[in-house]
């Protein structure tokens, strides 16, 4: 069974069954949680100033206090910093890639330039091209993080395995760095004059 499935219960009456520790749950707005225990106190002690009182806390503050909560939380902040850091790295890494690709192409560029294509064009025609290259590829790791996440929906709790913003931030990121990896290098291309070119041709 996962975390969110509800146990069966019994509700039996305390004068039959007798237990010297009882514990109240309150369903209550969180905006009212502190007035709302402060008068659950005071009725209490109007009751019974003699009965003491454990532990009077919220469900939030319990949970923070909790040292299996604390594990959870710390163990999704590591790994939010490690996705950090792959996607960093994936980035620098798709920029190089795409900067070296197309500064190889600058004597292509040249000679388009030299033959009646104007500068704006022959950026385009990069610009185009890391496009399609770079659509294609996001697609591709769209599709296989499906795949991953569907395999980990198991280890996951609350957390969707397909979230659209984290997977659509990433890719869109990723699109991002590879459009100006393409478009730096073009751009220097397109003001490399033509017979310059040429003449290394």
């Amino acid at each position: 069974m996962g975390d969110t499935d509800l146990q069966p219960h019994a509700w039996a009456s305390f004068g039959q069954e007798y237990q010297s520790d009882v514990t109240f749950h309150l369903r209550i707005a969180e905006s009212a949680a502190d007035s709302v225990l402060r008068e659950a106190r005071r009725l209490i002690r109007e009751e019974d100033a003699q009965l003491p009182i454990l532990k009077l806390q919220s469900f939030q503050s319990h949970m923070e206090a909790s040292i299996d909560f604390w594990i959870v939380r710390m163990a999704a902040r590591i790994f939010a910093v490690f996705g950090l850091v792959a996607l960093l790295v994936a980035s620098i890494g798709l920029h190089g890639v795409r900067a070296y690709t197309v500064a190889r192409r600058t004597r292509e560029i040249g000679i388009r330039m030299a033959i009646g294509t104007n500068a704006r064009n022959a950026v385009g025609l990069i610009l185009r091209e890391g496009v399609r290259v770079s659509l294609v590829a996001a697609a591709i790791g769209l599709g296989l993080s499906l795949l991953v996440g569907r395999l980990l929906a198991g280890m996951l709790f609350s957390v969707s395995a397909a979230d659209p913003v984290v997977f659509g931030g990433a890719a869109a990121m990723l699109v991002a760095i590879s459009l100006v990896a393409c478009w730096l290098p073009a751009r220097r291309a397109a003001r490399v004059q033509p017979m310059a070119v040429l003449r290394t041709e």
